[in-house]
C-alpha cells in the first residue's frame, strides 16, 4: 500500500491529540463525564436522540392541525403561554413541513423517520465535508483517500458542535448537513442547487433567508433564483397547510427573542457573552423563562450583529469584480450564526465544511503569513469542544472565557475575510 501524504499524517496525529488531549485535561480536572465531548458521542454510537427539537414541532403540528388549533393563535398557546415559557415552539411555521412530510409513513412512524435521517445527517456532513476538501487539495493516491475519508468521518463524529446537536435531537442537525451540501455544490460550481439548498435552510430558521441577500449582491443570480425559489415554495406550501396567521404571529416571536436573547452558557454568541457579564440571567442554569430585557445587552446586540453581516454581505477586494467565490458564501453563513441573539453552541455545526474548505485553500495562500494555519488550527481546537472548566469563572468577570466558541468563530470570520479578499479558483 503506498504511504500517506505527509499532510494526511499530521492531520491525523492533531484529530487524534485534539480529542484525546482536551478530554483528558478536562477529566483529570474533574469535569464530569457527562459534561465532556464523549456523553453526546456515546449517544450517536448507541442510535439514542432526545428531543429538542421534536418534541415541540409534533406538539406544534398536532394543535394548528386541530380545530381548537384553527380557533387559537399558534404561538400564543405554544411559545407566549406561562405554561410554555420559552420551551415551547420558536421554529417558523415552515419548519413543520419536515414533519407533515414525516407523518406520510404515519402518525407512528413519523418521529423514528425523523431521527433516522437525523442521525444520517452526521455522515452525510462527514461525506460532504470531505468532498469539499478533496476538491481544493492536492491529487493524492487512493490509500491517502481512502485515510483522509476516513479522519473527516472521525472529525464528524468528534466536532462538539455537530454531534451535540445530534444528541439533543435538533433540526440545527439538518441545516448544518444543508449547509454542508450548499457549499459542495458551490465548490462544484452548481450554483442554482447550491442556492435551493440554502433556500431550505431559511425554511428552517429564517435568518438564512440572508444567504439570498448575498447571492443578489454578488450578482450570483443562478444561486439567489435557487434560494428564493426553494423559500418561495416553501412558504407558500406553508400557509396553504397552516394559514396565514401563523406566519405573521412569527414575527413577533422574533421580536421577543431579540429583545432577550439568553444568559445561559451554550448560547455563543455576543448577546449570550454580554448578558453573562452584566449578570442579567442564570449563567449555568438552563432557566425557565429568557432574561428579561436589558437596555445595554440590547444596544450591544443589535450593533455587533450589524457590524458582522455588514462585514459578510459588503464586497471586498477581488470579490468587486470577480464572481463569488466559496470562502465568501462561507463567510456569510457563520455570520448568520455569530450574529443571532441565541447562537447555540450546537448552531455551530455548519464550521465542519467551512474547516474542510480553509485548509487547503489556506496552505495554498497563507492569508497571515506564518501564522495563518496556527490561527485555524486554534479555530478548530476552540470550536470542536465542551470546555465546561471555564464553569468555574462563571461568576467573575472572566466569564468571557465561556464564549471560546464565538472566538473561534470570530477567527474563522477573519481567515473567510482575507481568503475571500484573495479569491482565486480553488475557492471558487
Amino acid at each position: 500500500m503506498s504511504p500517506l501524504l505527509p499532510l494526511t499524517r499530521r492531520l491525523i496525529v492533531f484529530a487524534i491529540l485534539n480529542f484525546a488531549a482536551v478530554n483528558a485535561l478536562m477529566l483529570a480536572l474533574d469535569v464530569p463525564l457527562g459534561d465532556t465531548d464523549l456523553h453526546p458521542i456515546s449517544w450517536f454510537l448507541t442510535f439514542r436522540q432526545g428531543g429538542d427539537s421534536w418534541r415541540p414541532m409534533n406538539q406544534a403540528y398536532d394543535f394548528v392541525r386541530t380545530p381548537e388549533g384553527r380557533q387559537k393563535t399558534l404561538y400564543d398557546k405554544l411559545f407566549f403561554s406561562p405554561a410554555m415559557k420559552h420551551k415551547g415552539f420558536q421554529y417558523p411555521p415552515t419548519s413543520l413541513l419536515a414533519v407533515w412530510a414525516s407523518r406520510l409513513f404515519g402518525e407512528e412512524n413519523g418521529l423514528r423517520v425523523l431521527e433516522w435521517i437525523t442521525w444520517a445527517f452526521i455522515p452525510a456532513t462527514a461525506f460532504l465535508s470531505f468532498r469539499i476538501y478533496v476538491a481544493a487539495a492536492e491529487k493524492r493516491q487512493r490509500s491517502d483517500f481512502i485515510a483522509t475519508a476516513l479522519l473527516i468521518l472521525f472529525l464528524a463524529v468528534t466536532f462538539y458542535p455537530a454531534i451535540r446537536a445530534y444528541r439533543n435531537g435538533q433540526i440545527q442537525t439538518w441545516i448544518n448537513g444543508l449547509f454542508a451540501a450548499s457549499l459542495a455544490a458551490f465548490v462544484a460550481d452548481r450554483k442554482g442547487l447550491a442556492g435551493a439548498l440554502a433556500g431550505a435552510m431559511c425554511l428552517i430558521k429564517p435568518q438564512y433567508a440572508l444567504l439570498a441577500l448575498w447571492g443578489a449582491l454578488r450578482r450570483d443570480w443562478a444561486f439567489a433564483r435557487g434560494a428564493c425559489s426553494v423559500g418561495a415554495s416553501g412558504l407558500l406550501a406553508s400557509v396553504a397547510l397552516f394559514g396565514v396567521a401563523p406566519h405573521l404571529e412569527y414575527l413577533g416571536v422574533l421580536r421577543f427573542i431579540a429583545e432577550r436573547g439568553e444568559s445561559f452558557y451554550p448560547n455563543q454568541s455576543v448577546n449570550g457573552l454580554l448578558n453573562r457579564a452584566f449578570g442579567n440571567g442564570q449563567n449555568l442554569t438552563w432557566m425557565e423563562a429568557m432574561p428579561e430585557p436589558h437596555a445595554l445587552v440590547r444596544a450591544g446586540t443589535f450593533l455587533t450583529s450589524a457590524l458582522i453581516l455588514a462585514w459578510a454581505l459588503w464586497p471586498r477586494g477581488r470579490a468587486r469584480e470577480t464572481p463569488a467565490s466559496a470562502a465568501d458564501l462561507a463567510m456569510i453563513a457563520v455570520a448568520c450564526t455569530a450574529a443571532s441573539p441565541i447562537a447555540w453552541e450546537h448552531h455551530y455545526g455548519l464550521l465542519l465544511p467551512v474547516f474542510a474548505l480553509l485548509l487547503p485553500a489556506l496552505r495554498r495562500q497563507p492569508v497571515f503569513g506564518r501564522t495563518t494555519l496556527p490561527l485555524l488550527a486554534l479555530a478548530y481546537v476552540l470550536t470542536s469542544h465542551t470546555l465546561r472548566l471555564t464553569d468555574r469563572v462563571a461568576d467573575s468577570p472572566l466569564n468571557l472565557l465561556q464564549s471560546y466558541i464565538l472566538a473561534g468563530a470570530l477567527i474563522v470570520l477573519a481567515l473567510l475575510d482575507r481568503l475571500r479578499v484573495r479569491a482565486g479558483p480553488e475557492t471558487r
